[in-house]
């Protein structure tokens, strides 16, 4: 099968959970500032300029990248092991034998990586030597993808600012195994984000799906596919209309009970 579909080959792809999507936004700009890279080189869906793209199949788009992208940086957290899309990632990335750079978010250790993978040289976000072993990730990639480093104040700067934000996105949330009234998989997640959502965009057919992903922080194309599969489960429904153009969602009553039963919402 041909996984290319004739798009932009990438060089690194980001595997993360949305729920991680400032500290991934800050990782691009770190890979941005630190190496000489175009933003059509590096893949992170859930980073405008840097999603997939429209109209094809999320799971095929995901195997092409990372079929063609040498190195995958994933950033590991609770969240992230409890995504089915970062395990996809994870493991097509491991049986194509690509390098694999894991960095671990607050509370996480190696051996949280599933099979084979806990046995990868780790960034511990937490560590002392973060900065420096981030930093020699840098020099790495350079090699790697035989692109130049940048060095200077800007480049430390974003790798800085990075660190910071992904120890506290990170420790904000629960270590594994702790129980918490947090929405930890992407359908949650979106389902509570038609709790969240502001009425003026709401008509009397539903949300459309742009105002969903923005909220919930999921790319467009996965969150239609996510959509799907809870329409599947009847927590929504979504209709299709030719004028208005487009499918509107709403929320189902079970869907509500859904959200209240987990804890999400009061």
């Amino acid at each position: 099968m041909d996984l290319n579909f004739g798009i932009q080959r990438v060089k690194i792809f980001i595997s993360h959970s949305h729920q991680n999507h400032e500290a991934a936004s800050a990782l691009v700009e770190m890979l941005l500032s630190g190496l000489s890279l175009e933003d059509s080189d590096i893949r992170c869906t859930s980073v405008p300029g840097h999603q997939l793209e429209l109209g094809k199949s999320i799971a095929e788009l995901l195997k092409a990248d990372i079929n063609q992208a040498p190195a995958l940086i994933a950033l590991v957290s609770k969240e992230s092991l409890n995504s089915n899309w970062v395990m996809f990632e994870l493991g097509a990335a491991w049986g194509l034998e690509r390098r694999v750079y894991p960095i671990l978010g607050s509370n996480m250790k190696s051996k949280d990586l599933p099979g084979p993978l806990g046995t990868l040289s780790c960034i511990e976000i937490e560590s002392p030597d973060a900065s420096s072993r981030t930093s020699d990730l840098l020099q790495q990639l350079a090699k790697d993808l035989n692109v130049i480093p940048k060095n200077g104040g800007k480049a430390q700067a974003k790798l800085n600012a990075f660190l910071k934000l992904y120890k506290t996105n990170s420790s904000q949330n629960p270590s594994i195994g702790e129980k918490a009234n947090v929405p930890t998989s992407e359908e949650d997640s979106i389902l509570l984000a038609f709790w969240g959502l502001d009425e003026k965009e709401y008509t009397e057919i539903g949300y459309l799906v742009n105002a969903i992903a923005q909220k919930s922080g999921i790319s467009i194309p996965k969150c239609e596919h996510i959509l799907n599969a809870l329409i599947k489960k009847s927590l929504i429904k979504g209709t299709k209309y030719i004028m208005p153009q487009g499918c509107h969602y709403k929320l189902e009553g079970a869907g509500r009970d859904y959200l209240l039963e987990q804890g999400f919402v009061k």
